[in-house]
């Protein structure tokens, strides 16, 4: 492996143990061809970050916690727009509730973080955002970080945290807390393998039915979901109490007359 001509010019990935940095799990520095530390860096962070399986008829989907485009797209900004002046490296980390992305050099000329987040970009390294446009591994025009937040959004993920911090740039992806994730546009559950639940099957359906039936009526009581799953009102409850914990529906109403809806 060629080694950098500059040896700040590196992708420092790490696993932290809980929230912050006190207890490293695993870290490791990759060197060398630019291209190939954003892809090392990328496959580490999928490769500690969670997995689910999605059963879709007789075919089997291995499915992230968080989306992997928006991974791949953090640590391309940061090893794209980073000073290389800067004596420090990129750096990935990855922790119980997010992963977080640091970029060398605070942000380069008039540019705020408000501006970022309105897709406006001014490049610092003209040179690298021409040639990793011509390689389809971005685009030039500063619409990196708005996908990130509106795909986020569409996924029902915490609004990924942007700062400017100790003279670096910083994104923070934030994780689901109870591991689990729903995509509302299908109606289809995906529970990662380290949550344990009874009946998953038998869950994930009922999950469907009651999606399913709010798209079509457009809200859903506690009589309809014990109607709807032939369940009794304590299970009604606790399953639409768990669907309100996770994010995907809000409670609307009080006592006898709430219903519910999709977020």
């Amino acid at each position: 492996m060629t080694r950098n001509l500059l040896p700040q010019a590196t992708i420092q990935c790490a696993v932290f143990k809980g929230t912050d940095r006190d207890v490293f799990i695993d870290r490791i520095e990759y060197d060398g061809d630019i291209v190939a530390q954003l892809n090392a860096a990328y496959e580490y962070v999928l490769r500690n970050i969670h997995m689910s399986s999605e059963i879709n008829g007789l075919y089997r989907t291995d499915v992230y916690e968080l989306p992997t485009d928006c991974i791949r797209e953090m640590i391309c900004n940061a090893v794209v727009h980073r000073s290389y002046l800067h004596p420090s490296s990129v750096q990935v980390a990855i922790y119980d509730d997010r992963v977080e992305v640091t970029s060398p050099g605070i942000l380069f000329g008039s540019l705020r973080v408000e501006d970022i987040r309105e897709g406006i970009s001014i490049p610092r390294n003209r040179a690298l955002v021409y040639a990793f446009t011509y390689m389809n591994i971005m685009e030039h025009w500063g619409s990196g970080i708005p996908r990130i937040i509106r795909r986020c959004k569409e996924l029902g993920l915490e609004e990924p945290e942007l700062m400017e911090i100790a003279g670096s740039f910083r994104i923070n992806l934030f994780r689901f807390q109870d591991k689990t994730r729903i995509s509302k546009s299908t109606g289809k559950v995906r529970i990662s393998t380290d949550k344990v639940m009874e009946s998953t099957d038998k869950l994930n359906d009922n999950y469907k039915k009651i999606i399913q039936y709010i798209e079509e009526k457009g809200a859903i009581t506690n009589k309809d979901v014990q109607s709807l799953l032939n369940v009794k009102d304590s299970r009604a409850l606790k399953i639409l109490k768990e669907l309100v914990e996770t994010g995907v529906l809000r409670k609307e109403g009080k006592f006898k007359g709430s219903y519910y809806k999709l977020k």
